[in-house]
C-alpha cells in the first residue's frame, strides 16, 4: 500500500472511530468516552485537513509558483541550521506523498522546483492549521481539562509537518542550482 493510500485509509478509519466513540459517549455519557471521542475527532481533523489542504493548494498553484519570490528564497541562516539539524542524515527516510511530482523522468526541472514550492506551502499551511485544534477545546465542558488533547496533537502534528517544510527548503536550492546550470548550457 502506498503512503498516499495508507494515509487516506487512516483518515477513513479514524473518522469511523470518531463516530463509533461518539455513539458510545451518547449511550454512556461519561468522561472516558468523551475523551476518546475528542481524541478520535482531533486525529480525524488532522488527517482530513491535510488531504483538503493538499488538494486546494494543488488546484490554486496549478500554474506554478515563483521560486524566486521572497518567501521561497533561501535565507542566509538556513544552511547552518540544516547542518545543525543533520538534515542530510535523515532526509532519505521522509516519505514522499507523490514521488512522480519530483521525478526527472516525468517532469522538467522547472516543474519539479514549482512542485517543491507547492509542497512547502502545503506543509506550512498545515502547520498553522494544526494549531487551530486549540479552538476545539472551547467546545468541551471544561477546556482546562481537555486542552491537553489538543495541545498534544497540535504539537505532534505541526512538528511532523515541519520536517517536510525543512526537507523542501533544504533540497530546493540544490535543484535550482542544477536547473540554472543546465539552463545556461
Amino acid at each position: 500500500m502506498s503512503f498516499r493510500r495508507g494515509f487516506k485509509f487512516l483518515a477513513i478509519v479514524f473518522s469511523v472511530l470518531t463516530i463509533i466513540s461518539l455513539v458510545f459517549y451518547m449511550i454512556y455519557n461519561n468522561i472516558p468516552w468523551f475523551s476518546i471521542t475528542l481524541t478520535m475527532f482531533t486525529i480525524s481533523y488532522h488527517l482530513i485537513m491535510r488531504l483538503a489542504v493538499g488538494t486546494v493548494i494543488d488546484i490554486l498553484t496549478e500554474k506554478g509558483l515563483n521560486h524566486n519570490s521572497l518567501w521561497f528564497r533561501e535565507k542566509s541562516f538556513e544552511k547552518a541550521l540544516y547542518k545543525r539539524l543533520g538534515v542530510k542524515k535523515w532526509k532519505h527516510i521522509i516519505p514522499t506523498w507523490e514521488p512522480e511530482r519530483f521525478s526527472v523522468e516525468e517532469n522538467n526541472m522547472k516543474k519539479i522546483i514549482e512542485n517543491m514550492c507547492a509542497a512547502e506551502l502545503i506543509h506550512e499551511i498545515i502547520v498553522l492549521l494544526s494549531w487551530a485544534t486549540l479552538f476545539f477545546s472551547l467546545f468541551t465542558p471544561d477546556w482546562k481539562i481537555y486542552i491537553w488533547i489538543f495541545v498534544g496533537t497540535a504539537f505532534l502534528a505541526a512538528g511532523c509537518d515541519m520536517f517536510f517544510v525543512i526537507l523542501q527548503r533544504y533540497n530546493r536550492p540544490r535543484v535550482i542550482r542544477l536547473y540554472e546550470r543546465n539552463k545556461s548550457v
